[in-house]
């Protein structure tokens, strides 16, 4: 039996709080690529200078943000795999697989000794 203490993310739109706007979010809301999918309330956080210069954010959307969820568990059967976006650093994180249901974790804990994240990753 392993012991998985894991921090973890879950992406959402501050649009979709209460489910009154039809928002399709996905990941890509995360990423660089973020304006080509087409959302109406998209908004990159770019804007124009008093001079007209045209000043543009990373690219993800100002609107998606991740939720910071704590969970521990006593498993027979898991599966870990660190993710790493060369584009999107922001995005790096441990995939933990548990059944059926992955966590894109930012810190991970096996069997009381850090193996994810942690000042370690931080600096």
């Amino acid at each position: 039996m392993a012991t998985i203490q894991m921090e973890y993310r879950e992406g959402n739109c501050k649009f979709n709080i209460a489910h009154v706007l039809d928002c399709d979010y996905s990941e890509q809301c995360h990423t660089v690529v973020a304006g080509a999918s087409g959302c109406r309330y998209f908004n990159d956080g770019s804007y124009t200078k008093e001079d007209g210069t045209k000043v543009i954010g990373c690219g993800a959307c100002i609107h998606a943000y991740f939720k910071t969820i704590y969970k521990g568990v006593s498993v027979k059967k898991y599966e870990m795999e660190e993710y790493t976006d060369a584009y999107n650093p922001w995005l790096n994180c441990m995939i933990v697989t548990i059944g059926k249901k992955e966590y894109e974790c930012t810190e991970v804990i096996l069997d009381g000794k850090q193996i994810y994240g942690g000042e370690n990753d931080r600096t």
